[in-house]
């Protein structure tokens, strides 16, 4: 119920040291919706971080943040967690983007 300038701290805490305030900071995040909008770039960047990446990915897709397709399809790159490839994924269905599941299924 924040409003958007909560998101801006928010984003903030995506790179705290503690994980658990990362992966919070990032469901936080998603459950704001389109008011969490200022806090996409920071969500992005926060796809790299492999404890709080399929969160965050979740989030973008929860945001509408269709400026995020790039990065979510880079997630689906073999090599990549397979916890943040399966979030890209339903991400990117969320988004409207068809995503091709064969590399989750190797």
């Amino acid at each position: 119920r924040e409003r958007a300038s909560a998101a801006r701290m928010l984003a903030q805490a995506l790179r705290d040291e503690n994980r658990y305030v990362r992966v919070h900071s990032a469901q936080c995040l998603e459950r704001m919706g389109p008011r969490a909008r200022p806090a996409i770039p920071a969500l992005i960047e926060a796809l790299d971080d492999p404890i709080s990446g399929p969160t965050a990915a979740s989030a973008l897709a929860a945001l509408d943040a269709r400026e995020a397709i790039p990065a979510l399809k880079e997630c689906l790159a073999p090599g990549r967690d397979a916890d943040l490839r399966a979030a890209a994924t339903r991400s990117l269905a969320d988004l409207g983007v068809p995503a091709d599941p064969a590399p989750l299924v190797k």
